[in-house]
């Protein structure tokens, strides 16, 4: 009976991540400031880029910025709730935070709340990354950012970012960066974090199956609207 009822605790943690994912800061967003749905135009992605790209560049930046933070707060909130409470003595911790946050990122990518059509999980990656690993903050950042100067697509930028960082996982199991990368109380279980890691970067990836369909035949979108001198 215990057993059952710590499996319980364990699926609640990942069903509260899972939740938390759920909610579309697009739609709202596009809901309440603009009376429409972001769904309804342009790519009908309910993201940040397709957001800015419809209703502006603030409208763009505060979904990005949003969708980050929802990422970054359950990673947090279920770390606080294990290092404040006795919560460890029913479920593994390691095993619970990375369960949620693949969760949260299939919550933000299929919203129980809006009939399962989201977003494109760059935001909740990064907010992963941005929560537990400066290292890979500075890569990821570098890298998106420089794809993005360059080629003016977010699409294009987000799958190499994603690539890299994968690809590059394996290299927190050398000791010197994987004890000094990650942040303070952060879970360092390496044989959960790595494969979450890669896992949110491959579903990244498998969302963009079309933007990569798009590269191939030279049709994908550019943006413009995160130039700061073609604000809208």
């Amino acid at each position: 009976m215990n057993q059952f009822v710590n499996f319980l605790i364990f699926l609640a943690f990942g069903l509260c991540g899972y939740l938390i994912g759920s909610i579309n800061n697009a739609v709202i967003i596009s809901n309440v400031f603009f009376r429409k749905d972001v769904r309804n135009y342009g790519s009908k992605n309910a993201g940040g880029t397709n957001t800015g790209r419809v209703f502006g560049r603030k409208a763009g930046v505060a979904v990005m910025v949003l969708d980050v933070l929802k990422s970054i707060f359950v990673y947090w909130a279920i770390t606080l709730i294990f290092l404040f409470t006795n919560a460890g003595a029913y479920v593994d911790h390691p095993a619970t935070i990375h369960f949620a946050m693949i969760l949260t990122a299939l919550g933000h990518c299929y919203p129980v709340y809006y009939k399962f059509k989201g977003g494109k999980a760059v935001s909740v990656v990064a907010g992963f990354i941005l929560a537990t690993n400066w290292l890979f903050t500075i890569l990821g950042i570098v890298i998106f950012f420089s794809i993005l100067k360059l080629r003016k697509m977010v699409s294009y930028a987000s799958i190499l970012m994603a690539a890299v960082i994968a690809g590059l996982s394996p290299i927190l199991f050398i000791p010197l960066i994987g004890e000094h990368s990650f942040y303070p109380l952060v879970v360092q279980d390496l044989l959960y974090y790595i494969p979450t890691l890669v896992a949110l970067c491959v579903l990244l990836i498998l969302k963009h199956r079309t933007n990569i369909e798009r590269l191939q035949k030279g049709t994908e979108s550019t943006i413009t609207w995160m130039d700061k001198k073609k604000r809208q």
